[in-house]
């Protein structure tokens, strides 16, 4: 997280326009992840426990990060026009609040792994205008190719729906994978 907020930071800072044509840029960073590290400030707090209050408030801090490079390509006349795709690929090891009925599972709980699975997917499409819409449709991070071809009007070769025409009152069934992990096994 602190690498993760320090580049997003940097790369606005130093973003500008160097030519017309049309650009593809994928960034991946680590903000909000564990260990938590920053606080809501952006500014180094040491590891802290993962615990809803430290996860959020560091999730505020790469909330603020984005928020500026999104204004950044505002200033730069980019934003209207361009497609942008903000997505996790994980949700973090908290429960649910209001998670029913937890139990073990693959030695842990249930309602952990339930958290984890909870990914988040932001789109904007090119020239959309009004209010920010929120959805409850259950994407799956396997449809963010075809909301990227069928947002640009390419034909779509990929197997995923775009997030974009999910019926958020429909009933899909989703993939989660899973394994087991240990951070003595992450550090050899």
């Amino acid at each position: 997280p602190v690498n993760g907020q320090a580049f997003l930071a940097d790369y606005t800072a130093r973003m500008h326009v160097g030519h017309d044509r049309p650009n593809y840029k994928y960034l991946h960073v680590g903000i909000p992840h564990w260990p938590v590290s920053v606080n809501a400030d952006c500014e180094y707090i040491g590891a802290k426990s993962l615990r809803r209050p430290n996860y959020t408030d560091q999730a505020r801090c790469g909330i603020r990060r984005v928020g500026a490079l999104l204004d950044k390509l505002r200033e730069l006349g980019l934003y209207d026009t361009s497609l942008v795709v903000i997505s996790s690929d994980h949700g973090v090891a908290l429960p649910p609040e209001g998670f029913p009925g937890d139990r073990d599972i693959f030695g842990g709980p249930l309602s952990a792994m339930s958290g984890s699975a909870l990914a988040l997917l932001v789109v904007k499409p090119p020239r959309s205008t009004g209010p920010v819409r929120i959805s409850e449709a259950p994407s799956a991070i396997t449809d963010i190719p075809a909301t990227i071809v069928d947002t640009l009007g390419l034909k779509n070769p990929f197997s995923g729906t775009s997030a974009l025409k999910l019926d958020e009152h429909a009933r899909r069934p989703r993939q989660f994978a899973t394994y087991l992990w240990s951070s003595s096994e992450w550090q050899a």
